[in-house]
């Protein structure tokens, strides 16, 4: 999710309610990272405790024991298109080339998804198909986003996550969906199950799901 609330406790709270386990908090181009990223530490109370990593954040309720991940990513606004970026801690700036965007991306560690890659319309462009074939050609771009906002206003008029899904089935490549919401409630409308193994610990939930979008 987008601009989220500041109260972490209150949004972790609504995630375990909706029987999420994973959770990304979606920096805009980066710009964000230091105010809100980061000081998650100081945002708990007492009623969870908190394992802060680079790219993810564990939060465990006492009462219960129950985990929510917190992970970190970035949608960054390119001058051709918008990109999301994921696994890598580093700030990845937009305003320039989509090209140069992806190739900082994977010097970071980081990897690229096709941010709605279908949406045409200027404010809020997906990079299209033929830029998602060369990206995927040269190992840059490791799944599709099916988005929660272009399925609640925009998919009759245009068809946009019906054309990424047929695009990544054509492709033989992931497609995640993305609630792209902007307060708690937004949580879950659209959201993506993996299956990874039982021991998996929490905080390497965010990396296995990478692993797996990248390997599939």
């Amino acid at each position: 999710i987008e601009h989220f609330p500041r109260n972490i406790e209150k949004l972790a709270d609504v995630a375990i309610a909706k029987s999420l386990d994973l959770v990304g908090l979606t920096d805009i181009s980066g710009r964000y990272v230091c105010e809100i990223y980061r000081p998650l530490t100081s945002q708990t109370g007492d009623r969870y405790s908190i394992e802060q990593g680079d790219t993810s954040t564990v939060l465990t309720r006492k009462e219960d024991g129950k985990k929510l991940v917190f992970a970190r990513s970035l949608e960054v606004l390119s001058n051709d298109a918008h990109v999301l970026v994921v696994g890598t801690s580093a700030n990845i700036l937009g305003a320039r080339p989509l090209e140069a965007v992806i190739d900082e991306t994977y010097e970071k560690g980081g990897k690229a998804i096709a941010d709605h890659p279908c949406y045409t319309i200027k404010l809020g462009k997906g990079m299209g198909e033929e830029r998602v074939r060369k990206f995927r050609k040269q190992g840059k771009l490791i799944a599709l986003e099916e988005n929660a906002n272009i399925a609640k206003f925009l998919e009759v008029i245009g068809h946009y996550n019906k054309k990424a899904f047929n695009l990544a089935e054509e492709l033989d490549m992931p497609i995640i969906a993305n609630c792209d919401g902007n307060t708690a409630n937004d949580m879950g409308r659209m959201h993506t199950s993996y299956e990874l193994k039982d021991n998996t610990s929490a905080q390497s939930w965010y990396g296995s799901i990478i692993f797996l979008l990248e390997n599939t």
